[in-house]
């Protein structure tokens, strides 16, 4: 029996929305967490894996890991 990619990511939230401060880049140096969201997917195995990604490339931030 295998599994299927039958179930669709379901995030924690309907909506996601942050916010920075206008003039974060001056005060901040290095990586800060301006945001986290949560999807799971009740597939099993490779199937069940949830990755995140921006689509724009003229972006000033980065998805990152989050153990």
């Amino acid at each position: 029996m295998l599994d299927i990619n039958d179930c669709p990511p379901e995030f924690e939230m309907t909506s996601y929305n942050f916010t920075i401060i206008e003039d974060f880049g001056r005060n901040f140096s290095g990586p800060r967490i301006v945001g986290r969201v949560l999807a799971t997917d009740n597939d099993l195995g490779i199937n069940g894996t949830v990755n995140y990604r921006i689509l724009s490339i003229n972006h000033p931030f980065e998805v990152g890991d989050s153990k």
